[in-house]
């Protein structure tokens, strides 16, 4: 029933020119629901850090919190961080979020 609900509403903000798609309807959605969640970011961030291959500094970046803070919250959570990237794409992806932080705090 829900689901249903979902796929009209989704549909309906595509015909009605909101949306061009109803990816990007439910993308939005996504992203307005963690926004307005900090606790479901963490939550989602130390999930994909425990599950995923990503960096303690995507981690931070999906929590919505610094580097030092996301491994404080994964080291209570029972998690010991890994301090260094493993592979060479982790290291790309850390360069890119401190490079983001940089440029971020030398407009400022």
């Amino acid at each position: 029933m829900i689901q249903e609900e979902i796929e009209i509403d989704l549909k309906s903000l595509v015909a009605a020119g909101l949306y061009e798609s109803e990816e990007k309807a439910m993308y939005e959605a996504l992203k307005l629901l963690l926004k307005e969640n900090p606790e479901i970011r963490i939550r989602l961030a130390i999930y994909r850090y425990k599950n995923e291959d990503i960096t303690l500094a995507k981690a931070a970046e999906i929590a919505g919190v610094s580097f030092i803070t996301m491994k404080s919250i994964l080291i209570d959570n029972g998690i010991e961080p890994e301090l260094g990237p493993k592979t060479f794409e982790q290291a790309r992806q850390e360069h890119i979020y401190i490079k983001e932080i940089v440029d971020e705090f030398n407009h400022k």
